[in-house]
């Protein structure tokens, strides 16, 4: 294995193909685009995959239910989309990064002689809310907090999708809730 100036590491395979991924503290980060990552996979992607697994089924299960309760085919379209919907917002959240925070070239002793806080793992600047996360080994920017179910932390790059999953899934219990007493008689 051969690592270049991006600390992307560089895996050989059969012929000349070659496949590219790179590790942040304990995030696996795939794919890359204008020289960016496409996908973090972070540390507790043991517990990211059942949910995902759960949700799948919660959602064929409910759409099941709403389609043999109800006469009308608005009920279960609205029940399907929902179910889409939530799936897709929660991948979002899963892949997404977080605010990882890179400094190229941090010249430390010239923060540590301006009296400037500094992440010594991840040798970068400590900004307002920046914090070291110890599940994940790296700097967020705008951390919320660490969740083991989208096997990251929440900070600034996906907190927005975040708060889309929390309220799909809100809408998803209730919609199903108002489905299930408004059955066909």
């Amino acid at each position: 294995m051969k690592t270049d100036q991006n600390n992307f590491v560089q895996l050989e395979q059969e012929g000349d193909k070659k496949d590219y991924y790179r590790r942040l503290g304990r995030f696996i980060t795939f794919g890359k685009w204008k020289g960016k990552p496409l996908f973090y996979l972070g540390p507790d992607y043991k517990f990211f995959m059942p949910m995902y697994f759960a949700l799948i089924v919660a959602s064929i299960v409910s759409c099941y239910f709403c389609k043999q309760l109800q006469e009308s085919e608005w009920s279960f379209i609205g029940a399907v989309s929902i179910s889409i919907l939530e799936l897709l917002i929660y991948a979002i959240t899963a892949f997404k990064d977080p605010g990882i925070v890179q400094d190229p070239e941090l010249d430390i002793e010239e923060l540590q002689h301006n009296s400037q806080s500094i992440c010594y793992q991840c040798k970068v600047h400590k900004k307002k809310g920046r914090y070291h996360c110890e599940f994940c080994d790296v700097c967020i920017d705008g951390h919320d907090h660490h969740c083991p179910w989208t096997s990251k932390c929440i900070g600034k790059g996906n907190i927005i999708p975040f708060y889309m999953f929390l309220i799909t899934t809100s809408s998803f219990f209730i919609y199903h809730f108002l489905v299930s007493f408004s059955q066909k008689k």
